[in-house]
């Protein structure tokens, strides 16, 4: 008889009789997840296409790791959540919105948002299905895939500002493989504050944090710089709570490294990069010289003409893409609500009130990731279409939920046995 999948309801799923990693497994398991991840997190998978540098095509690419990935982690149980299923939900209503009632018509073309969506869900999919196993069973893949990425676009941003390679669109601003600045600070923000929800060494920490602080900095961006500053102080306060002599140290080491290496990269900056008023509003702001440049006159323009946007048309919006492509609101709930009305807003809304209540059951567990996630919303219009944004929500999901919908086999000897989250400790820096 076939063994069928059932679903069960369980505080846990690592229930006793599975066996734990083998050494090759969780180095297997954390090649393929960092395969699929980086690659998209650091944008590098779409530059090298573009450029010639990796002749196969993104979405192949996303399909063969996603395919490795679910293989890798293929017999044991996965654990899900209603919110890791609303957020599933959430990109197939976009696909559904796309290919059946498709009612705009993209620039990039009719069958661009079914493929973009299409492949995220793919994507996502894979993600929640592998991270509803290795949480319980190794961080290891989570921090080696978050380390990476910080580490991946922090040197590839300075590269850029030493003349290695130009990737930027926008002159006198780093960007690495992203090509927008503010796409490259999100990227190392959110991964930043997972790694940092997993890492236990402070003085590892901090070297990530000094890194891309720096990196983030010559960005210039307003958004970007805000979010570094929130995710570091709340790590700190969180990390002196428990070892306030190592992070005085640490602190003593850091602080005088960023500055110096900002200051320094700033100062290289050349004399016509300089007069650009766009580069001279954001050096005054994020130098603290005009705190009146932080916000941006054309954005609260475009934010405006989103709101009289969604006023129009409140309850269905204008269809998948409208709100990245026909406005461009720089606020995530903005762009979501004009893309497909009060049922997207609501079900984006419902997926983040989940979080908040989650992390506030949790104590604060997870809070980092949690604080990454909501501190873009204001600033960006694309967060729905980044996969390293979706990955930070399930990486989040993971670390605070105690009860899971459990993906069990038919003809296993214990169903639904209870036994106690092990979460906790995998993280001793998570709280915010």
């Amino acid at each position: 008889m076939t063994n069928l999948p059932q679903i069960t309801n369980a505080t846990s799923s690592a229930n006793g009789d599975e066996p734990g990693p083998s050494v090759w497994w969780v180095w297997l398991a954390t090649a393929t997840f960092c395969a699929l991840t980086v690659p998209y997190a650091t944008n590098f998978i779409q530059w090298a296409n573009d450029f010639g540098v990796l002749p196969i095509r993104p979405a192949i690419y996303l399909v063969l790791a996603s395919v490795a990935c679910l293989v890798v982690t293929f017999g044991r149980r996965p654990d899900l959540t209603v919110t890791s299923l609303l957020i599933l939900s959430f990109q197939l209503i976009y696909i559904f919105e796309s290919v059946v009632l498709h009612r705009y018509d993209h620039p990039s073309g009719r069958y661009y948002p079914m493929m973009t969506h299409g492949a995220m869900f793919v994507g996502i999919f894979s993600i929640a299905w592998f991270l509803g196993v290795s949480h319980r069973l190794s961080a290891l893949p989570m921090k080696m895939a978050a380390a990476s990425i910080v580490v991946i676009c922090s040197l590839a941003n300075i590269a850029e500002w030493f003349g290695v390679h130009e990737f930027t669109i926008v002159v006198g601003r780093a960007a690495g493989f992203h090509g927008d600045p503010n796409n490259a600070s999100i990227a190392i923000v959110l991964a930043l504050a997972v790694f940092l929800s997993y890492s236990k060494n402070i003085w590892v920490s901090f070297a990530m944090i000094a890194l891309s602080f720096i990196a983030v900095a010559i960005t210039l961006s307003r958004s970007g710089m805000i979010a570094e500053v929130l995710v570091s102080v709340a790590f700190l306060v969180s990390a002196y709570r428990r070892q306030p002599a190592a992070v005085l140290q640490a602190l003593a080491v850091t602080v005088p490294i960023v500055i110096l290496g900002i200051g320094f990269l700033i100062s290289q900056m050349s004399t016509e990069t300089l007069r650009e008023s766009d580069v001279q509003d954001r050096l005054g702001a994020l130098l603290g010289k005009d705190s009146g440049k932080m916000a941006s006159g054309e954005r609260m323009k475009d934010l405006s003409d989103g709101l009289r946007a969604i006023r129009e048309q409140p309850v269905f919006g204008y269809g998948v893409g409208t709100g990245t492509g026909k406005w461009q609101p720089h606020n995530q709930l903005v762009a979501v609500w004009i893309d497909g009305g009060i049922i997207f807003a609501g079900l984006y809304l419902a997926i983040l009130a989940s979080m908040a209540l989650k992390c506030l059951m949790a104590g604060g567990r997870g809070g980092l990731c949690l604080l990454a996630v909501v501190i873009f919303i204001p600033f960006s219009q694309l967060l729905h279409t980044s996969m390293a944004y979706w990955t930070t929500c399930i990486v989040f999901i993971n670390l605070t939920s105690t009860r899971f919908i459990t993906l069990q086999w038919s003809g296993s000897s214990a169903v639904g046995q209870t036994v106690s989250d092990p979460s906790p400790s995998t993280s001793q820096t998570s709280h915010a």
